[in-house]
């Protein structure tokens, strides 16, 4: 069977710190290749050298890598990405995204990673409620024609389950992986607070951008109230790109009188960001819907004690390693971070059950779901 996967979401950021997808695709792509010798893989890039992929290393001599200069993500792949397979004699095309190309004759498979850009009102400031149709529209018409769908947790399936009620058995949750060793700080503390400007101060981390469903406002206000009430140093800061269509976190501090608590150091760097998961006292991650949440592997594997949602994929992730928190109540969030702050035994307890549950949740797990994916694709057609 020849199977592409559509790795063109990594390339595409190239240049930049690495989101969810990027990483997705560049720990399963080599996972999938280390459990599957019987098949035949072509892995698509963006640009027009294949031969820069970060995918480079993990894959030569084991799979063809592609540039097939469709854009990724761009409208003209709709018509553009079946007449490339069908050229390249594909059985099945895996997707990993949730703007699911227009398929050619072959098996389709795509990774919606969680249903926030199908239904969370307020995803998209401009054309919202258009985008978010458009999107449904698209994994809609995948599973009418028999294709299938991968999301990163049971709770993220369950959203698309509510949406295609009659399509339970296309989709499927194959969470997500980590490798622990990337997330051991090489940095000294000192180094990552000159290099981004922290001061002295104890810190809170919050990583993440600042669409309605993070749930930001929430976080800055309870940090505010416990700061101030507790008169505790620490400050909250905020790594991620802040979108200018939504609230923005100084804005949200000033009105709560707690801009001093608050330092918004913008995008980071994967080095950064391990950098600054060393530093900190604790993540904080309070969204009100994720698709998996990714943040809270990587900071119990830096050893970073983390208070997060008790509710949807942070609590299916997390399970009994992290302070479970109601993200609706600013008092409850506030309740959870002033325990993780104060306590230093209990602190000390979510490290240890940090660094285990990491364990749960190697790659290799991922490659084997998504292959048993790829086999119900073959059933299914």
């Amino acid at each position: 069977m020849r199977v592409v996967i559509d790795g063109r979401c990594l390339a595409a950021r190239r240049g930049a710190p690495l989101d969810g997808a990027g990483r997705y695709v560049l720990h399963l792509v080599p996972a999938i290749l280390d459990l599957d010798q019987s098949n035949e893989y072509v892995i698509w890039v963006s640009g027009e050298d294949a031969g820069a992929s970060p995918l480079v290393p993990a894959v030569r001599g084991r799979a063809e890598l592609y540039a097939p200069g469709i854009p990724f993500a761009g409208l003209s792949q709709h018509w553009r990405v079946g007449r490339e397979l069908a050229k390249q004699r594909a059985d099945l095309y895996h997707y990993c995204g949730s703007d699911v190309p227009f398929s050619g004759a072959c098996g389709m498979i795509a990774t919606v990673h969680d249903a926030n850009p199908l239904a969370w009102a307020g995803y998209f400031a401009r054309f919202d409620s258009v985008k978010r149709a458009w999107f449904r529209s698209l994994v809609g018409r995948l599973l009418r024609r028999g294709g299938q769908v991968i999301s990163s947790s049971e709770s993220a399936r369950r959203d698309l389950v509510e949406l295609f009620p009659r399509r339970e058995r296309q989709l499927h949750a194959v969470p997500l992986g980590i490798e622990p060793q990337d997330f051991q700080p090489d940095e000294s503390r000192d180094e990552i607070r000159r290099e981004l400007d922290l001061g002295a101060e104890p810190f809170v981390l919050y990583l993440g951008n600042n669409r309605p469903h993070k749930n930001l406002a929430r976080v800055i206000r309870a940090f505010v109230r416990l700061r101030r009430g507790e008169r505790l140093p620490h400050k909250l800061v905020l790594a991620g790109l802040m979108y200018d269509r939504y609230p923005q976190p100084a804005e949200i501090a000033g009105a709560a009188a707690g801009a001093e608590a608050v330092r918004v150091v913008g995008p980071v760097s994967n080095e950064q960001t391990v950098g600054l998961y060393g530093a900190a006292e604790a993540l904080v991650y309070c969204s009100l819907s994720e698709g998996f949440g990714l943040p809270i592997l990587e900071a119990m594997a830096a050893g970073l004690p983390v208070v997060t949602s008790g509710t949807g994929a942070m609590a299916e992730v997390a399970d009994q390693a992290a302070e479970l928190v109601d993200p609706w109540d600013e008092a409850d969030i506030e309740r959870g971070l002033y325990r993780v702050l104060s306590d230093e035994s209990y602190r000390k307890e979510l490290q240890r059950r940090g660094r285990r549950r990491v364990g749960d949740f190697p790659w290799r797990n991922t490659a084997r779901g998504t292959l048993e994916v790829y086999h119900s694709a073959v059933r299914e057609r």
